[in-house]
């Protein structure tokens, strides 16, 4: 009599649970997913797209939530004043157009958002260099494409794994006084031959300048490469990261912790370079942006 009990006392529970799941399904239908707003709905390409959801008095939880843009998942992060965002880069390489954010629970669509990508208008880069330079950034030889790959291999390490905190306080701030030479996403010709966009801004100086860090954060790389030269990558958390390239000293070595304003080094001409500059450069989950939205964005 017990078993014949126990068999029948099963499969009410799970009736009981399908029911219970089936309701709290219905409920959640019931309500109205959570807003997103976005700092803006016309975004450069190159600009930093900010999204904001607040979930006050919702029953829906921020572990459970992300943003999708371009087949990429976003975490919603808990800011200052009790909402949740997440930063978004938008490549230089994207093309204009009208986009649209995914607010997703699982793996179900719960809200969308639209904005608009805007053309950057870059402008062209000319550089005119010697061959002794030119061969730094297109290799002849096996020994400096070796060099390259594990020199390139570093810095994604560097950039690969950020602190799951925010270690920056307000705005980002010049690291360097100067000239800008070179703009944000400029197309760059080297020798009348295209070879990239422009990761950053250069800011020209004079050599031993001292370049100050942009925010608060821990120096993830402190290094002499090929390309970049005397080379800082500072770790800032919640996968934001920036880097001064081309110095002429390194004042600091990975694992320090650095204080907004602090003088990391001093502006030169190391590396694949044509005189003493600041190459300064942002990214935001592995996207360069233009550094000047980080400035006037918090």
């Amino acid at each position: 009599m017990k078993k014949t009990l126990f068999s029948l006392k099963r499969p009410m529970l799970i009736l009981f649970f399908l029911i219970a799941s089936s309701l709290l399904n219905q409920r959640l239908s019931a309500i109205a997913p959570p807003e997103m707003e976005l700092n803006t709905g016309h975004v450069k390409q190159g600009g930093l797209l900010i999204v904001q959801i607040n979930l006050e008095d919702l029953p829906f939880i921020a572990e459970q939530l992300t943003i999708s843009f371009n087949d990429r998942h976003y975490p919603l992060r808990r800011n200052e004043s009790g909402q949740y965002q997440t930063m978004i880069g938008i490549s230089y390489w994207l093309k204009p157009g009208n986009q649209h954010l995914s607010l997703i629970q699982g793996e179900k669509i719960i809200n969308t958002a639209q904005f608009e990508i805007i053309a950057g208008n870059f402008k062209n880069s000319y550089l005119y260099v010697e061959a002794s330079l030119e061969k730094i950034i297109r290799p002849r030889d096996p020994q400096t494409e070796k060099r390259k790959k594990h020199e390139s291999a570093l810095i994604k390490k560097a950039r690969g794994k950020s602190v799951p905190e925010k270690l920056w306080a307000d705005n980002f701030s010049w690291p360097l006084a100067g000239k800008i030479t070179t703009g944000f996403g400029a197309t760059r010709y080297v020798n009348d031959q295209l070879q990239s966009r422009h990761s950053g801004i250069d800011i020209a100086a004079p050599t031993g300048t001292e370049i100050t860090a942009s925010n608060h954060g821990v120096v993830v790389l402190a290094a002499d490469l090929l390309v970049t030269g005397k080379t800082i990558i500072i770790d800032h958390g919640y996968e934001v990261f920036s880097s001064y390239s081309h110095l002429n000293s390194l004042n600091v070595a990975v694992g320090d912790k650095i204080q907004k304003g602090q003088i990391i080094g001093r502006c030169g001409s190391t590396g694949f370079s044509t005189g003493p500059h600041l190459h300064w450069t942002i990214t935001v989950g592995g996207v360069y942006v233009n550094p000047t939205d980080l400035i006037s964005s918090f």
